[in-house]
């Protein structure tokens, strides 16, 4: 903060230590703070008196009346009783007017609303204090205009009577505030579940005092077999109407919505829809602690069922009939405060904690998962895709309620069977770019459960690969025949290292879960790290095996993929936490699983892609490269060798091109054998004569290529080792390339270094 001061005419800023200006910006918001407070309290209590604006006018102007001159006016003026008589008549007047008013809300409940609502509004007891009031005005206007009734003069009465008129005109003014608010469709509705909510209470409350007093009456040995909450469940089963009358009003709010998404009223609609949450939301909140949970017999005991889903079951029927006219009517937004609805309840079934559930057990979760995501996919199959990803997030905030260690079963699994049905169609139907952003909150799903190090992880995520591999094929048949896009690569986020949710990523994320313990050195660290490796790894593998990706794009990205593992590896490797060879040789021994991905894809591919191949020796000769400093954990024999199964990968790469391809380009095959002979450079710089053999091993014939073709594909690959030096003797940027060739380079000059210094 600065000032100006004038001082010998010039104008100097002066600044401020640092504190004092803290002080005064704190200063300056506190006022700020009161100012907004005072204005919006004053701005109340204006509000509030203009409500009485009328009567305070008339109360003002009748006590002038009752100063000495004023009453001796009224005194010599002789037609008092008549002014009484026609403020008796005009309050008479006002009060058909109030009839007729009340008519209108009555007549829109009976059109628009249900009967309940009519009800409530024929029996409002607004309406009737102010019919009863103004009735009592009447006539008391009618007994004070009858002289000497009550032996007190008129000049006395008649201020009363103006009193009474301001009082009639405010009482008007409050009637037609509220026909005007018993209009409003959210008003009825708000009633209606206030009316609801209450009888929920109530019942409660009763059950709850009738199981107190038998559970007073109870000896100590009964009360050791039965708890007061087991009594109010009994007395619950007992109830044969409770049930009955609760549906009946849901029926009414229900039959509101259908109305209003027929008339297209999106408003009332919603309301209607949000209250059935909210009746939902208040009676789990009620019955929490005296439900019955047990396994149903109609699901051969498998799933669970709950006394409270004679209630909730109809709920979620008429969400979903609600969906339905949505759906047919293409009403968009009403389908989307529907999955909306249903996403809410299912949460704040998540999130509940009930005496009847077992330890990390929410099981009334999943029906209404279940009518999420059968009405999502309704929507989806109508074309209605802003409702599928607004409902898709809905499914993810589901699983972020559910408490930690929750079982599988109850939530994850049902989410997981939603997203994989929408993804699915979205492939079906070609908008692979929407089944992007369902696999982005999957992901998402993913990486929570992996911070929470929920002890299912594995299994979890072990599924979700699974359905993964299940949609690769329709992933592959959408780029077909829609062509490959420069982003949004159908179901590519898994693999996309441009998204941070992709499978490295998580690879990264893993870390979380080495942890070494000091006084137990014989536990592995690395062990839960290994586990979700081996699901990863046998995903990528079966993919391999099963899939056959031909040119697609996809197959580059899980290239990578592989690649940014290897190198997360790498850094474990570089920064072990422990220093036992056998644990890091454990984590070592996994990486060939995952290089094995590249000979089983090109051995099994109908349709040999050069370029794919090419990147994938290149990602080979760099995995070879860059793991060679760890030699010493395979001359312990604790591990295979990672470089030697990238010579070997390499080597199979170039027998399947051979293999599968008519038209043998020797300059092709070249390609490929140059990058073994990065790896016999740097042995060479080395002198790792074991792995020179291994090499030389491998840059043979193979079977399926003539002794001429090989004698090209010889005379070209001399070609490429004098372009590799040549490229070898080049300065480069190792920070912006990251190929086998500029890691050779690196590797080489930093050896060179060492022998000079």
């Amino acid at each position: 903060m600065t000032s100006n001061t004038a001082w010998g005419g010039k104008v100097r800023r002066i600044n401020l230590p640092l504190n004092i200006r803290a002080k005064c910006a704190n200063l300056k918001l506190k006022f700020l703070q009161w100012r907004t407070a005072c204005f919006i309290k004053t701005s109340r209590i204006w509000r509030h008196i203009s409500f009485y604006s009328i009567t305070i006018l008339g109360i003002l102007m009748a006590s002038s009346l009752y100063l000495p001159t004023a009453q001796q006016a009224i005194t010599q003026f002789n037609n008092v009783d008549t002014l009484l008589i026609a403020i008796g008549g005009m309050l008479g007047t006002m009060i058909a007017l109030v009839f007729t008013l009340s008519v209108i809300p009555i007549q829109r409940a009976v059109e628009t609303f249900s009967p309940s609502v009519t009800w409530m509004y024929r029996n409002d007891r607004v309406t009737q204090f102010i019919y009863i009031v103004l009735a009592l005005f009447c006539l008391l206007s009618f007994l004070l205009a009858i002289e000497n009734v009550l032996h007190v003069s008129k000049a006395l009465l008649l201020p009363v009577g103006i009193a009474i008129v301001g009082a009639s005109f405010d009482l008007l003014r409050w009637h037609y505030r509220r026909i005007s608010q018993m209009l409003d469709p959210g008003e009825a509705i708000k009633r209606l579940t206030a009316e609801v909510e209450n009888h929920i209470s109530r019942t409660q409350q009763r059950l709850s005092r009738l199981a107190q007093i038998q559970w007073d009456m109870m000896t100590e040995e009964q009360k050791r077999e039965r708890s007061k909450t087991q009594i109010e469940s009994a007395y619950y089963l007992s109830l044969k109407d409770y049930n009955n009358q609760i549906n009946r009003w849901t029926g009414e709010l229900a039959e509101i919505s259908y109305k209003a998404v027929g008339k297209n009223e999106i408003y009332t609609s919603e309301v209607a829809i949000a209250a059935l949450v909210r009746i939902a939301c208040h009676y789990l909140d009620t019955r929490k602690d005296n439900m019955i949970v047990y396994s149903s017999p109609d699901e051969y005991f498998l799933s669970s069922e709950s006394d409270i889903n004679g209630v909730l079951t109809p709920i979620y029927e008429h969400i979903k009939n609600i969906n339905r006219s949505a759906v047919i009517l293409k009403a968009e937004t009403s389908c989307i405060h529907i999955v909306r609805a249903l996403g809410r309840i299912a949460s704040h079934t998540a999130s509940l904690k009930s005496p009847a559930f077992r330890e990390y057990s929410v099981p009334i979760t999943n029906l209404p998962l279940g009518y999420l995501k059968e009405c999502i996919l309704s929507a989806q199959r109508n074309g209605l895709d802003d409702v599928v990803l607004q409902g898709s997030r809905e499914v993810l905030n589901v699983t972020k309620s559910a408490p930690n260690n929750v079982q599988i079963t109850d939530v994850y699994l049902p989410a997981i069977e939603a997203w994989n049905s929408m993804i699915l169609t979205f492939l079906v139907t070609g908008k692979g770019i929407f089944a992007n952003e369902i696999t982005k909150d999957l992901m998402v799903f993913l990486f929570n459960l992996l911070k929470q190090k929920h002890y299912q992880f594995n299994h979890t995520l072990g599924d979700v690969l699974g359905k993964i591999e299940a949609l690769i094929p329709y992933a592959i048949a959408h780029e077909k025949m829609f062509g490959s896009p420069s982003v949004g690569l159908p179901l590519s986020i898994p693999y996309d290292l441009s998204n941070s949710l992709s499978i490295p990523y998580l690879v990264a994320q893993g870390e979380i879960l080495i942890k070494e313990e000091k006084d137990k050195e014989w536990v592995n660290p690395y062990h839960d790290f290994i586990e979700i490796n081996e699901t990863i790894y046998r995903h990528l593998r079966n993919l391999a095996e099963n899939v056959d990706f031909g040119s697609s794009f996809l197959l580059w990205h899980i290239m990578q993929t592989i690649k940014q593992i290897a190198k997360v590896y790498l850094h474990h490797l570089d920064n072990p936490v422990t220093e036992d060879i056998g644990h890091q040789a454990g984590l070592a021994k996994q990486l060939p699983w995952y290089l094995s991905f590249f000979w089983v894809i090109f051995s099994k591919t109908s349709t040999f892609n050069y370029l794919r191949a090419r990147d994938a020796c290149d990602i080979l000769a760099w995995t070879g490269l860059s793991f060679h400093k760890y030699r010493i954990l395979y001359h312990e024999g604790l591990s295979s060798n990672i470089t030697e199964s990238c010579i070997g990968s390499i080597s199979s790469i170039v027998e399947s091109y051979c293999r599968l391809t008519k038209n043998i380009d020797p300059y092709q095959v070249a390609d490929y054998l140059i990058y073994l002979w990065h790896i016999r450079l740097f042995a060479e710089k080395e002198n790792d004569k074991f792995l020179l053999k291994k090499v030389d091993e491998k840059i043979i014939k193979p079977k399926a290529l003539s002794d001429e073709k090989w004698a090209e594909v010889l005379g070209s690959l001399e070609a490429k080792k004098e372009h590799l030096q040549d490229e070898l003797s080049k300065d480069r940027d190792y920070n912006l390339m990251d190929n086998a060739m500029t890691l050779l380079q690196k590797l080489l000059r930093l050896r060179r270094n060492q022998e000079e210094s």
